[in-house]
């Protein structure tokens, strides 16, 4: 029993060197800890660096579509049908004005000539369209849109997107938009 325990103490010492003599030091312990931060560090401003460059790209993606979309507008409302003209083909050939416009949507300019509300309580602007003040282009909104509408005033010169409907008295525009 002696020799069993003096045998066990013997391989427990040598392993127990063993485990000293490859066990890294305090130095070496340090020095892998500060390696590893280094490289958490270097990760770490990579990928800040990434996130920040992305976030340029898409900042600048950004400014380009709304750069697109203002030159888009411009050039639709420099090929804005105006008012008048649209009104003139209608009544000098309603049914190849409704052939060329009715149920497309198309930009139009001209001079607000009222702002109201129709018997459903609608909102709609009418565009002067007649030299004899007969016919107009009657633009109509959605119930939404009223606020956008509340600061036009007659006279006015605007541009507006919508949908032709044909004659009716007006020339009925529907799902108008201002550009």
């Amino acid at each position: 029993m002696k020799r069993s325990a003096i045998l066990v103490f013997g391989v427990l010492s040598i392993l127990f060197a063993l485990t000293l003599a490859f066990a890294p030091s305090r130095k070496e312990i340090q020095e892998q800890a500060a390696k590893e931060a280094r490289e958490l560090e270097e990760d770490t401003q990579a990928r800040l660096k990434r996130e920040a460059r992305d976030r340029q790209s898409e900042a600048q993606s950004r400014v380009a579509e709304q750069q697109q979309e203002l030159k888009r507008l411009e050039d639709e409302k420099s090929n804005a049908l105006d008012a008048e003209s649209l009104v003139s083909r209608y009544e000098f050939n309603e049914v190849r004005a409704d052939l060329q416009f009715k149920g497309k949507e198309i930009a139009v300019q001209g001079k607000v000539e009222r702002v109201g509300k129709d018997i459903l309580n609608n909102p709609f602007v009418t565009l002067a369209g007649s030299t004899n003040g007969i016919a107009s282009v009657q633009c109509m909104f959605s119930k939404g849109q009223e606020s956008q509408l509340a600061d036009l005033f007659p006279g006015q010169k605007i541009h507006l997107r919508g949908t032709i409907g044909g004659k009716m008295m007006n020339i009925l525009m529907r799902n108008c938009k201002i550009i």
